[in-house]
């Protein structure tokens, strides 16, 4: 304190010579008054010897070493070239030295160093002082601490960079989709072009009318029940929601509602956006009219063919079953019993066709009811159904099931149907005393069930259109070329995977990857 007080002494001696020497006369402790004026400013000041190369800190108020983090011990008495530190741009350097040698006020603006290196951009006033005899002798210098101007600039610019982002993404989703917000109350604050085309209504027909201006009387009310409850409740809604238009048609639009929170947590607004997807509802709409007109064509088809099949089959087996005693020529008894059994083999071949036909079309139609379905059971119950046939050609059936309480998301009914129809394919295509095995690997997210034999494998070029109708594992296959067509299409309803890896000589393998419950 005191050694400060000396120093704002010897500076005042040349400071008053170039004030009102009446005015300060009159002042009581003026030494003090000017150490209270150094101490109380807002800015850094600096006095320094001029007199000197190195130019020593004589002075340092309390705000310079607050904002430089330098005690007044630690430079008191130091070159004032320390505050140089960080300071890169040697043009300012030169320039402030240019001045100093000359005598000459000064004022910069620069990057300089703290005592722990993070930069201090700071302004820096610099003035002479000079004694009775006209010489330099004391530097002031003014230190303003600028960082809080430097980052209000930077966030000012990050701020408009964001801001012309914002503009640049709402100007992205205006060209593409249809937006709107509204009030608490459902009523219309804001819409763009695209809201205005489809709906076929002008900006000022919208703005302030309620939404529910272009709600389409086909909508039911419990469908915007479940979304203002969704809303309020301050989640998103998403939903396909069945529009009309001023002209009074129909428009389809997959849309987001999303509620605008404050500060507070307090909704302020709602903001909707929607795509159009009326092709794709029309198209979905058609194709499930073209798709319920072919099941009923198969429907009708199956029955008026199926009922001649039936009964030329039983007939034909009729015969066989009293040929000894109807026909008595040995020539003719076994051409003709081979006529009839050639018959019989392919009315059964054609019924099985149309029998599988009328499946998959089952399968395209119907919505497939999901629930937990427990693997294991469902994989004794197929190996069950075909032991005999197994039994028959030695062949002998291994199942892996470590957990039998492994559970996944499943039709019960179809997934039967599916390891039935793959046992069925191991065991006809695996020769007397070969193996097929079954069994569930448990995944992290999915269940994997496999059906793997040891049969003759399935040709490279056949197994990417294995799964096409009408596509045989091989030549002379007395199957109807649509059982794993079926298979896909029961996997598919089921949202389940199945994937096939298969080798000539070494056998087949089936994998399903089932999602778990």
């Amino acid at each position: 304190m005191q050694s400060a007080q000396k120093t704002a002494k010897r500076s005042i001696n040349f400071i008053e010579g170039q004030m009102n020497n009446h005015f300060l006369e009159k002042l009581p402790n003026k030494y003090e008054i000017l150490y209270g004026f150094l101490h109380s400013t807002i800015n850094g000041v600096l006095l320094v010897d001029a007199t000197v190369t190195d130019r020593p800190i004589l002075y340092a108020n309390q705000v310079f070493t607050e904002i430089t983090g330098y005690r007044g011990d630690e430079i008191i008495g130091k070159s004032s070239m320390l505050l140089r530190k960080g300071n890169r741009d040697p043009e300012i350097i030169g320039f402030i030295d240019s001045k100093i040698q000359l005598g000459e006020e000064f004022d910069v603006e620069s990057t300089y160093a703290k005592k722990d290196g993070s930069p201090l951009f700071c302004n820096v006033i610099g003035t002479p002082v000079f004694n009775e005899h006209g010489r330099l002798s004391y530097y002031t210098y003014i230190v303003r601490d600028l960082s809080d101007r430097i980052v209000m600039e930077n966030l000012k610019c990050e701020l408009q960079e964001e801001s012309k982002l914002l503009e640049e993404y709402k100007d992205a989703i205006d060209e593409s989709s249809i937006v709107s917000k509204t009030d608490k109350a459902g009523i219309i604050t804001y819409v763009n072009d695209e809201f205005c085309r489809i709906s076929g209504h002008t900006r000022e027909e919208l703005i302030g009318k309620p939404h529910s201006i272009v709600r389409h009387p086909d909508m039911p009310k419990e469908a915007f029940a479940t979304l203002w409850e969704t809303i309020l409740d301050k989640r998103v809604w998403k939903g396909v929601v069945k529009n009309k238009k001023k002209d009074g048609s129909a428009y389809y639009v997959n849309a987001t509602v999303k509620p605008i929170l404050n500060a507070a947590g307090e909704i302020t607004e709602f903001i909707s956006i929607r795509s159009d997807i009326t092709e794709q509802i029309i198209a979905k709409e058609e194709a499930q009219k073209a798709l319920e007109s072919k099941n009923g064509f198969f429907a009708r088809a199956s029955h008026e063919l199926r009922t001649p099949l039936n009964a030329i089959i039983n007939f034909t087996e009729m015969v066989l079953d009293d040929y000894d005693d109807i026909c008595h020529d040995k020539d003719l008894k076994a051409e003709a019993g081979d006529f009839l059994n050639r018959v019989l083999k392919n009315s059964k071949h054609l019924l099985g066709i149309i029998n599988d036909i009328l499946e998959i079309s089952k399968v395209e139609q119907k919505r497939t009811e999901m629930a937990p379905t427990q693997i294991c059971h469902i994989m004794q119950d197929a190996i069950n159904a075909v032991k005999s046939l197994a039994y028959k050609k030695f062949i002998d059936i291994d199942m892996e099931c470590p957990n039998e309480q492994a559970i996944i998301f499943a039709n019960e009914k179809y997934l039967f149907q599916v390891l039935l129809n793959l046992l069925s394919n191991s065991i006809k295509f695996t020769e007397p005393k070969g193996r097929v095995y079954i069994g569930v690997k448990p995944k992290a997210e999915f269940v994997e069930i496999y059906v793997t034999d040891t049969g003759r494998g399935i040709p490279k070029e056949k197994i990417d259109s294995i799964f096409d109708a009408f596509v045989q594992a091989a030549e002379g296959d007395e199957g109807t070329g649509l059982g794993l067509k079926i298979v896909k299409e029961m996997c598919e309803s089921m949202n389940i995977d199945i994937k096939l890896e298969s080798e000539v000589g070494i056998g087949t393998t089936f994998r399903l990857f089932a999602r778990r419950f």
